[in-house]
């Protein structure tokens, strides 16, 4: 070692060392010492030096490292200082005494540093690329101070130390000093080394106040060549110690909260070592081995609003060896140990968040780590109500985590020799099954009406659970494509809503998935819901199942979604109008682009329904939609589809059915469907376009009817089966538009052109005219009376040539104005016929004028009644809750009169005990009458009652003088008409009348 100058500048550098020989600076030796402490130092100020041959003095040394730590330096006594010149070797009178040193941080200004950087010239000092540690040990034997004491010591706010002593005897040197810290207490620091000429022995130690040994370290460095020597050491180490020491070396200026470290640590090392410590290439044979238990550790993190605790206990030894240290070879590492990882904030339970065990046993160049353990996720709770989850997942809050999911695996790292960029080659992670997992949500939702709050899933319960074991396994030697693959597994998770009522089931099964450029996952998912209850619309939902095969790829332009092989049953589906039985669904497939938007195509979807009832009608067969393309941006979907339907039965209330088929477009746009659509059913085609605004819950549909031409065959009852009405022969269109709910203007209009029709077993033919009937405030009624022409109708009795004007007013009046028939040789006539739809009593007047006997007589094929004659009535109509009831209405015969013959009414046993009977029989036989009057009355009965009174002769009395007869007659009219239809035909007798 080169000889030293004596300077003011070189012994200022000394004490900011706090190391023997500071004085040394421009050595190396000096340098090093002095940079493991503080870094860099350079003297910012120095004031009061005093020189004198027995003592120097300086009043303060104010100091600056690279690290922007500030060294002050007070009161500094050297005694005997000159023995460096003329008594170099006997240094061992020298006296260094320091009344305080204080290390503060400042904060590093930019500007500031780069000021002086630039005023500050080049370094001229060479420094040696050697640290020999022959030379090193003997210049401390030679050169440090007999004594040096500090007698305190102010690292920062909390770590406060002094005196330090040291004492040197020639080659053993001592050194203790006391150090106090608030969160680690007051500790007292040791040190003893010998500094022999082949042997150098190391010795520090901590003990507490109370004298128990915390740390301890032998040190052992024996020469074995010229330049070689072999370090063996023994460290055992409370680490909870040595934090002081830590924070020596790495102050941290702003921070508040600082990592602790607890546990006790074993360590043996092994190295072979070069004289010059520098060369560290010439490092050999290095062999550590590490033990512990308990060792714990904890960080604050700031995001989680917790400590994060890591506690790690060692089974079998950590054992690395190495063949050198740069560059860096290592032979193998070997150990075993668990370890456990908590969250600090969770003082509710000592349930660690992660604990596993971990062993290793392979060689370095190809090391492996085996890991087994549970995430236990009762601790998971502080993440999940983080501001960090929060950020990230706001969609899913969940309000608790419970549950366990244990796992083991396989690390295959990369070799070692890549110490300063370790990677993970490979690794197999094994999800264990039968654990189950709990959580709680709360689900955003947009609005009170939201279908999740609706059915109470926005605040669900979920149960899921591992059914067989699922298998991750990761390939990352490629760094630009990383491969990761899930095999095998299934999960099931259920779904309670918190009304009770909403329970959703769910099954994913044979997991498949590959996680490189193109991220893709497949799986089959099955969905049971035993009951949903959605209390807006009232919808309960009963056994509804699906089950798909799935699909999820993403690369880097987004992700695509895909379900194949979708089928959907359901038991029941109602609602408060309605009510679905046996509902299957089939769908090829429904492909997702989630992107902005989200678009989802589906080519097909196939719907069968068992029956679909209302209050009026049933509805059964399938539904097919087409071409259908879902569109999802800013949370509102949008929809364009086709759909179809072959089979369509519809049935009345009333046991009306239908048989048709449809087909047209369906279109959702900002929540308001359209459609445009045919219905086919038979010879009718209807032709609809509607809207309906969800938001609003109104819509209407405008209809069309395109004009239908009946025959027999094929005839209304071929489309409509049950009708007790058939249109058989004619023409007939429609339209109009109706609302939902009714508005005024909403309006139907019926065309019709030489119908014929029959109702049981009457029937009409030649009915034409034009009807249309409006909504008025609520009340539907035909704007106008409207022309209605009826070639005939024939209940028994044949009616024909009607004429009329029909009407709908709002007291709901069927007003038929002007009405004219012909009936049996005469005229019926009214000025109004009115019958009131709600069946409140109304009257009507009615006046025949010139019916003829003998047609009656012909018409109804009396074959003991004969007669001739015209007589005319005025019948008081009046109709209501019992029907069509007539009250003393008139029946008159017209001049001259005519003739009656009324033959074997009455059985012989009836005339042989009535003389009188017997009298007015023998008269009716031949009876010609010049007046015919009388009563008439038809009650709700529906027996006729005609109180008649005839004046006339008969031949069978005397021709020569008049013979009045009163009659009382009752006769039941259905039953008479009934016995009239059947005795014709009625196909024969409609043909006869079409021909006409």
């Amino acid at each position: 070692m080169r000889k030293l100058r004596i300077s003011i500048i070189t012994l200022s550098c000394f004490l900011a060392a706090l190391i023997a020989a500071s004085w040394w600076k421009k050595d190396i030796v000096a340098s090093q010492l002095i940079n493991i402490f503080s870094g860099e130092v350079v003297i910012q100020e120095l004031t009061g030096l005093q020189l004198g041959f027995k003592e120097v003095s300086i009043q303060e040394v104010r100091l600056k490292s690279s690290v922007n730590s500030i060294i002050l330096l007070e009161g500094v006594k050297i005694v005997y200082p000159f023995h460096i010149i003329y008594d170099r070797d006997n240094t061992q009178k020298i006296e260094l005494s320091i009344e305080k040193l204080t290390r503060s941080m400042e904060a590093e200004d930019i500007v500031t540093k780069a000021h002086i950087d630039e005023q500050l010239p080049e370094n001229n000092v060479k420094t040696s690329n050697t640290l020999s540690l022959s030379a090193l040990s003997q210049s401390l034997t030679r050169f440090l101070p007999g004594k040096i004491s500090v007698k305190q010591i102010v690292l920062d706010d909390q770590l406060i130390g002094g005196p330090l002593n040291i004492a040197r005897d020639n080659t053993k040197i001592h050194a203790e000093t006391p150090l106090k810290h608030p969160q680690f207490g007051e500790l007292n620091l040791y040190f003893e080394a010998f500094l022999g000429l082949s042997e150098i022995k190391l010795k520090p130690r901590i003990l507490t106040n109370n004298s128990k040994l915390l740390s301890e370290a032998d040190i052992t460095i024996a020469k074995l060549e010229t330049d070689r020597w072999v370090l063996n050491s023994e460290l055992v180490s409370e680490l909870e110690s040595i934090a002081p020491l830590i924070e020596i070396f790495e102050p941290k200026a702003s921070s508040t909260t600082k990592p602790t470290v607890s546990g006790k640590i074993i360590a043996t090392t092994a190295i072979s070592l070069p004289d010059n410590l520098l060369s560290i290439s010439s490092y050999r044979e290095i062999d550590i081995q590490l033990n512990g238990n308990d060792l714990k550790t904890t960080i604050p993190y700031a995001q989680l609003n917790s400590n994060i605790e890591a506690q790690l206990s060692i089974s079998n030894p950590i054992k690395i060896t190495l063949d050198s240290l740069f560059p860096f070879k290592p032979r193998h590492i070997k150990g075993s140990g668990e370890f456990d990882i908590a969250l600090g904030t969770d003082k509710n339970t000592n349930t660690p968040l992660l604990s596993a065990d971990f062993s290793s046993s392979t060689s370095a160049t190809s090391p492996e780590l085996d890991i087994e353990g549970t995430f236990h996720l009762t601790s998971a709770n502080t993440i999940v109500n983080s501001p960090l989850y929060l950020r990230h997942l706001p969609a899913l809050p969940i309000d608790s985590v419970n549950g366990d999911v244990a796992f083991k695996g396989k690390l295959q790292l990369s070799s070692l020799n890549n110490i300063n960029s370790p990677e993970v080659n490979s690794f197999q992670l094994e999800l264990i099954p039968n654990q189950t997992i709990q959580l709680d949500i709360s689900a955003p939702t947009s609005g009170k009406n939201s279908p999740l709050i609706t059915t109470g899933l926005h605040q669900s319960k979920i149960q899921a659970s591992i059914k067989d074991l699922i298998s991750i396994t990761g390939d990352l030697t490629n760094p630009n494509k990383r491969d990761i693959k899930v095999e095998q597994g299934s999960l099931t998770a259920t779904i309670q809503g918190s009304n009770r009522d909403s329970t959703v089931q769910l099954t994913a099964s044979g997991i498949q998935c590959h996680f490189s450029d193109i991220s893709a996952c497949n799986f089959e998912l099955k969905t049971k819901v035993p009951q949903l209850y959605e209390r807006a619309r009232e919808l309960a939902v009963t056994n509804l199942s699906s089950t798909a095969k799935a699909k999820i790829e993403s690369n880097l332009k987004g992700q695509n979604f895909t379900l194949e092989s979708i089928k959907v049953s359901g038991e029941k589906i109602a609602t408060k109008t309605l009510a679905a039985d046996r509902v299957n669904l089939d769908i090829p497939t429904v492909h997702c682009e989630i992107t902005e938007p989200t678009i989802c195509t589906l080519p097909e979807i196939s719907s069968q329904f068992g029956i679909i009832n209302t209050k009026q009608f049933s509805l059964s067969g399938d539904l097919n939609f087409l071409d259908s393309i879902v569109t999802i941006k800013n949370g509102a979907a949008a929809l364009d589809s086709e759909f179809n339907s072959n089979n369509l039965e519809i049935e009345t209330s009333e046991k009306y059915k239908v048989n048709s088929s449809a087909k047209g477009k369906l279109s959702l746009q900002h929540n308001k469907l359209t459609s445009h659509s045919q219905i086919k059913a038979g010879a009718i085609k209807i032709d609809l376009s509607g809207s309906y605004d969800l938001s609003k819950s109104s819509g209407g549909v405008e209809f069309s009817v395109p004009e239908v031409t009946f025959s027999t065959d094929p005839s209304l009852n071929d489309t409509i089966q049950g009708l007790p009405l058939n249109i058989v022969s004619g023409r007939l269109s429609a339209g109009g538009s109706v609302s939902l709910p009714p508005r005024s203007k909403d309006s139907i209009h019926v065309s019709l052109d030489d119908i014929a029709a029959t109702y049981k077993d009457s029937f009409a033919t030649g009915i034409s005219g034009d009807l249309k009937v409006e909504n008025e405030d609520g009340h539907w009624i035909t704007p106008t009376p409207y022309p209605l022409s009826i070639e005939s109708i024939n209940a028994g009795l044949p009616v024909k040539n009607i004429q009329l004007s029909l009407q709908l007013d709002k007291q709901k009046d069927i007003t038929l104005h002007n009405f004219s028939a012909d009936f049996l040789q005469g005229k019926v006539t009214s000025s109004a016929l009115i019958w009131n739809l709600a069946e409140e009593t109304r009257k009507s007047i009615v006046h025949a004028q010139g019916i003829s006997l003998e047609a009656l007589a012909l018409e109804t094929n009396s074959e003991n009644f004969e007669a001739s004659g015209l007589i005319n009535l005025e019948i008081p109509i009046v109709t209501g809750p019992e029907g069509i009831t007539v009250e003393a209405g008139h029946l008159q015969g017209e001049a001259p009169g005519g003739r009656l013959r009324y033959y074997g009414a009455f059985s012989p046993q009836m005339l042989a005990s009535n003389p009188q009977l017997k009298l007015i029989a023998n008269a009716l036989e031949d009876y010609e009458f010049q007046t015919l009057e009388g009563s008439i009355d038809y009650p709700a009965s529906g027996d006729l009652q005609l109180q008649l009174k005839l004046v006339g002769r008969s031949e069978a009395i005397d021709s020569d003088r008049d013979l009045v007869i009163n009659l009382n007659l009752e006769n039941n009219i259905p039953d008479m008409l009934r016995s009239l239809q059947a005795s014709r035909d009625l196909t024969e007798t409609l043909e006869k009348q079409l021909d006409q």
